[in-house]
């Protein structure tokens, strides 16, 4: 019996002692496969900005010599996402040359979830591609919600003309998230920088962008397109209009942002007035606004920070 028991614990002891070495060789190995994607990827976004900085047009087949497809494709899109606007055609040319798209695209279509709303997300940082976004209208449909916004972020930057229409036909309500990645696509030159027709669209996805580009430039002409938005936008949108306003160091006492910010609830209120007080506002600019025992509460939170304000 004895005899039997230390056989079992002989060898339950030898395989977990196996199976610890086993895990930490995989553990090894993977460093080492990680350091080196890192090495490769480094070096071909080193040839990358060569080709892109290079004097006389290159020849794109090859030119940034021999890496793995997913190298290749990772590392265009880390540079399109990092250059200017004066670079799109060479990076083009180099993911035409090293059929980027086709390899994104072909893991997509293979892969499922949030796998598959990687490789798409690389995609739609690359220049833009009617052919890669006919090839994502698929898409457009799928179960994962990142899946579909990346498809629908390619399928915007394939077509400047039309993006506008596209983000005001589109029926989900956008995130803080998404409105800041189709800001991307501003600074690439595909969308539009008419923030006023936007912020008296009425339509919920184009006044968010709209707030959105103010937020990102400091707009400060736009103060009247904002108190129309307090006054009768979407819950969500009122207050994101109210706290712009705020960033803007625009005037916070007059009539529509004072109804509006009184009649929220308390924790609403406060979390407003914090952004004040970090945006600079004194107690007495902001008078209007306190409603019983909130003056002296505001400024407790002015003294809290650690900078003077006026």
């Amino acid at each position: 019996m004895v005899e039997t028991f230390s056989l079992y614990y002989t060898v339950a002891v030898s395989a977990a002692l196996a199976a610890f070495g086993v895990w930490r060789l995989a553990a090894f190995v993977g460093r080492r496969r990680e350091k080196r994607r890192e090495a490769e990827c480094a070096e071909c976004i080193f040839r990358i900005s060569r080709v892109v900085a290079a004097d006389c047009e290159p020849s794109y087949d090859g030119c940034i010599g021999d890496f793995p497809p997913a190298v290749v494709a990772e590392s265009l899109a880390f540079a399109a996402d990092n250059l200017g606007l004066e670079c799109i055609d060479r990076l083009r040319g180099i993911a035409d040359g090293y059929s980027v798209y086709d390899t994104l695209l072909s893991h997509a279509r293979r892969s499922r979830g949030f796998r598959r709303a990687r490789y798409l997300a690389m995609s739609a940082k690359l220049p833009p591609s009617k052919s890669a976004a006919a090839r994502c209208e698929r898409f457009l449909n799928d179960r994962n919600r990142f899946v579909r916004f990346h498809a629908f972020m390619i399928a915007l930057a394939s077509d400047n003309g039309s993006a506008i229409r596209r983000l005001a036909a589109t029926e989900r309500r956008l995130t803080h998230f998404d409105a800041a990645e189709i800001m991307t696509l501003l600074r690439r030159g595909v969308c539009p920088v008419a923030y006023t027709p936007l912020l008296k669209s009425g339509n919920r996805n184009l006044a968010m962008f709209g707030m959105q580009i103010v937020r990102q430039f400091g707009i400060t002409d736009c103060e009247t397109a904002l108190l129309d938005i307090v006054r009768g936008g979407d819950d969500d949108l009122r207050t994101d209009a109210v706290l712009l306003l705020g960033s803007l160091h625009g005037d916070l006492a007059v009539p529509a942002v004072r109804g509006y910010v009184r009649g929220l609830p308390v924790a609403v209120r406060r979390s407003i007035y914090r952004h004040f007080a970090v945006a600079g506002y004194s107690s007495s600019a902001l008078a209007a606004l306190f409603r019983r025992g909130e003056r002296a509460w505001f400024e407790s939170v002015l003294k809290s920070y650690k900078r003077s304000i006026v």
